[in-house]
């Protein structure tokens, strides 16, 4: 086989070609500035199988511990008492949920079928467990694997003991359980164990030259590619970390620079037909072909150094441009991942339409602070600048840590472009500490080796302590799922009930998780939430008319097509004209009863609360000039955390989140006077909403004279808001249950999710 003779050929000639000989390297001691010549693979104490029987048993720990975890989750839902389902904690997971169906022929496909899909449909055919349990619970078992190339870095760059301490708590890092899990599943849950893979794999082709650990490489990276979509950034990234890599320290080897264009080729926009033959006849003609024509003809042997120093570095440049279409491209790759797309434009007649973007309202890729950042990813403010000392620190003191640069780029860049890239930042920052910690102790303690060990496994406690305590925060308060087991259930029976006509009217947050519970048709979702279709669910949402949201829901839901792409709003712009006849026919049609030509189902789970300001933004943006409304709004949630008769002691629970304050207000329901930091103002209404026999009873107070600001009381807590909000069709409907029969037929209604069908001709 020829495989076999390659490896046989690096094995005999290890020198002679390839460059790729495990062989003594001389490098600078990081803290006692000697030089010494040794092993890029540090020797430790514990025997190689025991070390790797530990990463096993703290892998299993892991996996136990994630268990654990999910029973304190405050919905109750990972228990499954009292008959409840597992639900999904992420919206991307009803995508996943929702393909995972088409792959078992229950629903038809809407888009390319990735790992993430594959994978849980198999499980759910080749396991007893349902699909929901596979989702629910696969991130407990493939999040923690990250133990394993951390381990392994951990024991090539520090020492056993410390090593096998990093992989213990990888796993419950605040910046990556937070997205990693159980029922959080998403691509996140192994975004980061297939860089790391990929890097070990890489440093294992440099330590011994078997052409094996490229292949592992390159299949990996095809993998990876395969389970997330955005996986090429990335993996163009880590190309860039190989590149510089080989030219830092094995830029003479011709093979080093092989190995990196066969990678690049892996990584290039082609389609499995032209990428998988072409890695074939590149590992052929480097690996098998050059080193066997080489024996025998010295014109091989210079095609080969020629092809490396020169056609290989150019052609590798040149792919990594074409791949990203050039710098015009590049740059709206960048703003656009970065939020800075500030409208969406689409031809109407003669005229420009401007809409809002979403890009820039995504909570995960907003900036925050870098307090809560630090916090995140470190676990403590000061542990999080030691960490980062120390990574950069690592970085400079070993250069073939280069190849980690990618994952490190990302992970700084969450100081600017949101939270969602601390689970990049978080296992090495903590490696950083860790590395930090033990040249720090072994230079203070003469190179006591067993002491340099010990010490950063003790100095673990500290992170482990704020970790924890973030990790049992998010749990009690945050790890909510997108919809409860009874919004599943309601949402599930309502779609059996339209059965394939299943038409669903909601904000683009819950498009997928509609897709997977009850496989609903949806005007907008979370992969479309940019079309400028958000602009009339918006506008409808916001509208203080329900004719005008049963008409627009009619006639964008029977304009939309299941076709990735396409807008209801451009059908109806060349139907209508403009905007304003749009408006003006689907008042019209409900107000004639006829707006139920197409049945829909108006979806408002009281999770919206949390997103209204972000919606009405979209409506508020003046279409003919792209500009925004100049309005003050108030819209500021919180929750009763004190009461002493008539007043009210509210602490608001949205900002925390984004900036680690407890901003707090008092509001007496008597006077109506609301005391805030800024100082006191008076209520125009005061409005408390409890429900009885699945009917919402409404309890009003005004005052005359007021600041046009309504405080409106329920069992999720308490919202200031103003009066054009207030008036609103989703306030109204979701929160207060006025619900127009004329135009809705109410098929659920319940503190927690309303389901308004509109009414058909004759019903």
């Amino acid at each position: 086989m020829w495989y076999d003779g390659a490896v046989r050929l690096f094995d005999e000639q290890p020198q002679a070609f390839f460059g790729f000989a495990r062989e003594p390297v001389w490098r600078k001691d990081g803290c006692m500035g000697k030089r010494e010549k040794r092993e890029i693979v540090s020797k430790g104490p514990i025997r190689v199988r025991y070390f790797w029987a530990g990463v096993v048993l703290v892998w299993a720990l892991a996996v136990l511990l994630r268990i654990v975890s999910a029973e304190t989750f405050g919905d109750g839902t990972a228990s499954g008492e009292n008959g409840a389902q597992y639900v999904i904690h992420t919206h991307d997971a009803g995508y996943h949920g929702y393909q995972a169906q088409a792959f078992l022929g229950q629903a038809e496909p809407r888009g390319v079928y990735t790992l993430a899909a594959v994978l849980p449909a198999v499980l759910t055919k080749i396991t007893p467990f349902s699909l929901d349990e596979i989702l629910f619970f696969l991130p407990v078992f493939l999040a923690p694997l990250i133990v394993f190339p951390l381990a392994w870095l951990g024991r090539r760059w520090i020492a056993d003991l410390p090593a096998l301490g990093l992989a213990c708590l990888s796993s419950f890092l605040a910046g990556y359980y937070q997205r990693t899990h159980a029922g959080y599943y998403d691509t996140d849950i192994l975004n980061v164990f297939f860089p790391l893979m990929i890097v070990v794999f890489f440093l294992k082709l440099v330590d011994d030259g078997r052409v094996r650990w490229l292949i592992a490489a390159v299949a990996l990276a095809l993998l990876y590619d395969w389970w997330y979509g955005s996986a090429r950034a990335m993996l163009f990234l880590l190309a860039g970390g190989l590149l510089l890599h080989t030219v830092l320290q094995g830029r003479e080897k011709p093979a080093r620079w092989q190995a990196v264009l066969v990678f690049g080729l892996a990584v290039f926009p082609l389609t499995p037909w032209m990428r998988i033959p072409g890695l074939a006849l590149a590992l052929l003609f480097f690996f098998w072909a050059i080193p066997r024509l080489g024996k025998h003809l010295r014109i091989a042997a210079w095609l080969g150094r020629q092809t490396t120093l020169w056609l290989i570095p150019v052609a590798f440049a040149g792919m990594v441009w074409l791949a990203a279409g050039g710098a015009a491209h590049i740059g709206s790759l960048i703003d656009a991942y970065l939020g800075k797309t500030p409208t969406i434009d689409i031809a109407a007649g003669k005229s420009i339409l401007h809409f809002a973007s979403a890009s820039g309202t995504i909570v995960e890729s907003t900036g925050v602070s870098t307090t809560l950042y630090l916090k995140t990813f470190a676990g403590h403010v000061i542990l999080g600048w030691l960490s980062l000392v120390g990574l950069a620190a690592l970085i400079w003191r070993v250069r073939e840590t280069v190849v980690l640069l990618p994952l490190v780029i990302l992970g700084v860049l969450g100081f600017v472009s949101g939270i969602r890239f601390a689970i990049y930042l978080a296992p090495l920052a903590l490696f950083g500490f860790v590395w930090g910690a033990f040249h720090l102790v072994r230079r203070m303690t003469a190179g006591d080796q067993r002491l340099a060990a010990l010490v950063p496994l003790i100095l673990l406690l500290a992170p482990a302590w704020f970790h924890g305590n973030e990790v049992v925060r998010w749990n009690r308060e945050v790890a909510l799922p997108v919809f409860d087991a009874g919004q599943v259930a309601a949402l599930t029976q309502a779609a059996q009930e339209s059965g394939s006509e299943a038409r669903a009217f909601a904000w683009w947050d819950y498009g997928w998780p509609l897709w997977h519970s009850g496989r609903w048709q949806t005007i907008v979702d979370n992969g479309t939430h940019g079309y400028a279709d958000s602009y009339l669910v918006s506008r409808a949402l916001m509208a203080t008319n329900q004719a005008e949201l049963a008409g627009l829901a009619a006639l964008s839901t029977g304009e939309k097509q299941r076709q990735p792409g396409e807008q209801a709003i451009a059908g109806l712009l060349q139907r209508f004209g403009n905007l304003e006849s749009i408006i003006a026919q689907a008042v019209a049609l409900s107000q004639t009863n006829q707006a139920g030509a197409v049945s829909t189902t108006i979806v408002l789970p009281w999770q919206m609360r949390y997103l209204l300001y972000t919606i009405d933004k979209f409506s508020r943006r003046d279409p003919g000039t792209g500009g925004m409304r100049d309005e003050k709004v108030v819209w500021i949630l919180g929750r009763i955390i004190g009461r002493d008769g008539n007043r009210i002691l509210v602490g608001q629970t949205l900002a925390p989140r984004m900036t680690g304050k407890t901003p707090r207000f008092l509001a007496d329901t008597e006077s109506g006077v609301v005391e805030m930091h800024e100082g006191k103002s008076r209520l125009s209404r005061w409005v408390r909403v409890a429900w009885q026999g699945g009917r919402p009873r409404v309890d009003e107070r005004t005052w005359p004279g007021g600041s046009g600001v309504t405080l409106v009381e329920d069992i999720h807590g308490v919202i200031l808001m103003h009066e054009r909000l207030y008036r609103s069709n989703f306030v109204q409907m979701a929160l207060l249950g006025r619900v127009d029969e004329t135009l809705f037929r109410v098929t659920h209604g319940s503190p927690t999710l309303l389901l308004a069908k509109t009414r058909q001709v004759g019903r």
